[in-house]
């Protein structure tokens, strides 16, 4: 027998419902990995096991049914892993940095300039905001986070108005009452003025106006147009534009090349979408014979008519398969044999692709009406999806390889039945399954890059000594990459002595300092309290607790209006607490006979608490902040 002959066994019998076995003879392989990153990157590392054998990169097909989930990993394991791809589809435009960068940028005006947001588009590599250096850019950052500014022009203004307060160098570390100064921030206030003013849309334009407008944001290519900057000496000077096609195309970054073109290619398709929506726009006018301009229209409708167009579109691919794999759908690869096919994705819900119920019949009362000759057809049958697939394995002539992930959401995640349906064919078929589960380091015979190769030879050094096979790899690692296996071998071996109950080392966060020893035995003595929270992050990580709890480290949130949990607690506190020492200096008893007397004590400590508490516990009062004061009161 050949591999022919045991392909055309599998595409004869796979559906009968009795199976004659037979061997694989070398044609089947089939590949299960723990996530879908391992999943692709073992199909690409197939690939390249392929070509190195010998095979022409026009010899193999990669058919993927779901394009959302597996074609922009298959892109990036393919550049990761050097093999040359012709991908026939693109991702949705919006899916592109550069592109979802400049719509982040757009919407900041219809939110009100939100905080992070904001401070994404000020520090984005993809813009040349004018006047806005790290430095500035890094004040407004500490401004709004000193002044707790959520958001919003007026406010952004307002607060850099009053320059950035910072506490002076001559105060104490204990000091809490350190004296504060106000340092300039006039060049911030002007520069961020000047970009509000920049990349908010006028109120109303027509569709060419806005897409003049976007088009003078992004900037002029001098590079692809030199005559622009040449035609352009005696023009009045252009308007302020954020330069994305130049900032682009500015080799002093070192960007990478291929990460260049993607933006750029899909800069174009980002101005494709406009010429679109201005076509439209002309077409329009002339069908309902309109002798005057266009009207005039909102940047809400017009904006959003653009991002349904971009979700619609997808980046233009540079088709050219001559010596490259073919990476397409499934729907598009039918009708093309080639000697290699490899099918990712034979889970449950992947392939085939759920589909919805028929509401009128369940799938168990139409086999029922087939059995009585009233052919109904299934869901499984009306997709379609058994029919795909079996085209799919008619069109290997040599090799079928077939892949899926075992784990989703920390659970295993059943093959699907056309996995199963394949491997009941063949009487050797666990044989020919590479399994990996989560945490395995990949055999060193199938690693590409040196990276996967260290890690490889470390796992199997740490079980057994190696192989004569694996001798030769060994020895041109430590030649060709010895800090790389340096390093693989020391954190080997450190998070080995962490994981076991061998003595403590520095790298699993035993203290060696005598001075830093001293220091913290002094914080946690005797007078230390220690609470179940503590204890249980000391017992979970070290280093949590250290950073938390010793140096006093915490997540930075971004400013948010109103008050929080603990700071509403702090001023129950702070109410409670000089109430009770005024009634205690007036000497009244708790009793019934000053219970008015001291609910309107209350009232008034809580009056000068509200007054100063959104400075002393540093937050900004909502609208709702009067209200909130009379629900506390009420509560107290």
């Amino acid at each position: 027998e050949t591999p022919d002959n045991a392909l055309y066994h599998l595409t004869s019998r796979i559906f009968l419902p009795e199976k004659k076995q037979c061997s694989t003879e070398g044609c089947l392989n089939l590949i299960e990995m723990p996530d879908p990153v391992n999943e692709v990157g073992a199909i690409i590392r197939h690939a390249k096991r392929l070509l190195l054998n010998g095979a022409q990169p026009d010899d193999i097909l990669i058919a993927v049914r779901d394009w959302g989930r597996y074609g922009g990993a298959l892109s990036d394991a393919a550049r990761r892993y050097g093999v040359p791809v012709a991908l026939a589809h693109g991702d949705t435009l919006l899916k592109n940095p550069a592109i979802s960068a400049l719509i982040n940028l757009l919407e900041l005006s219809e939110t009100d300039f939100p905080r992070r947001t904001l401070l994404n588009a000020l520090r984005s590599d993809y813009f040349t905001i004018p006047n806005m250096p790290p430095d500035i850019v890094n004040q407004i950052d500490r401004i709004s986070r000193r002044n707790i500014i959520p958001g919003g022009r007026a406010l952004w203004l307002e607060e850099l108005s009053r320059g950035e307060l910072v506490e002076k160098e001559n105060n104490r570390d204990d000091d809490e009452s350190g004296e504060c100064e106000y340092l300039d921030a006039s060049a911030a206030h002007a520069a961020l003025s000047a970009f509000f003013d920049q990349v908010t849309p006028p109120l109303e334009a027509t569709t060419s106006g806005y897409i003049e407008w976007i088009e003078n944001l992004i900037g002029a290519d001098d590079q692809h147009n030199p005559d622009e900057a040449e035609d352009g000496e005696d023009a009045p000077p252009p308007p302020l534009t954020l330069g994305m096609l130049s900032r682009l195309r500015d080799e002093k970054d070192g960007q990478d090349p291929a990460l260049v073109n993607r933006d750029l290619s899909a800069l174009r398709d980002f101005k494709r979408v406009l010429r679109g929506l201005y076509t439209a726009q002309r077409l329009l006018t002339t069908l309902t014979l309109r002798s005057q301009p266009p009207p005039a229209r909102d940047w809400r409708s017009f904006f959003g008519e653009l991002k349904t167009a971009l979700m619609a579109a997808e980046t233009s691919r540079t088709f050219n398969r001559s010596g490259r794999v073919l990476v397409t759908s499934v729907n598009d690869a039918r009708g093309l044999p080639h000697p290699h096919v490899l099918i990712p994705g034979l889970c449950e819900s992947v392939f085939p692709a759920p589909a919805p119920e028929d509401p009128l019949y369940l799938d168990s009362e139409r086999l029922q009406l087939q059995a009585k000759d009233i052919y109904l057809e299934t869901t499984a049958e009306r997709t379609g999806e058994e029919g795909v697939f079996y085209e799919l394995i008619c069109q290997a002539r040599q090799t079928l390889t077939l892949s899926r992930t075992t784990v989703q959401d920390g659970a295993e995640w059943p093959p699907s039945h056309l996995w199963r349906a394949v491997t009941s064919v063949f009487s050797d078929a666990k044989e020919q399954t590479r399994s990996l589960s989560s945490g395995e380091a990949l055999p060193a015979a199938e690693t590409v890059l040196p990276a996967e190769t260290a890690i490889a030879l470390a796992a199997t050094l740490q079980k057994q000594t190696l192989s004569a096979d694996l001798v030769p790899l060994y020895n041109w690692l430590i030649g060709t990459q010895p800090d790389l296996w340096e390093r693989v071998r020391l954190g080997q071996r450190f998070e080995s002595q962490r994981m076991t109950s061998r003595e403590s080392s520095v790298y699993s966060g035993k203290l060696t300092d005598d001075a830093l020893i001293a220091a913290i035995g002094e914080h946690l003595g005797a007078k230390h309290t220690w609470s179940a929270s503590q204890l249980t992050e000391q017992g979970t990580c070290g280093f949590r607790f250290f950073a938390k709890r010793i140096l006093g480290l915490e997540a930075w949130k971004d400013p948010e209006i109103g008050m929080d949990i603990l700071q509403m607690g702090n001023i129950y506190h702070a109410i409670l607490e000089h109430t009770y020492k005024a009634i205690q200096q007036k000497g009244w008893t708790i009793s019934r006979e000053h219970t008015d007397a001291a609910i309107e004590l209350m009232r008034e400590k809580a009056q000068a608490i509200f007054a100063d508490a959104p400075k002393k516990y540093k937050f900004r009062s909502s609208a709702l902040w009067k209200q909130e004061q009379q629900n506390m009161l009420n509560k107290l």
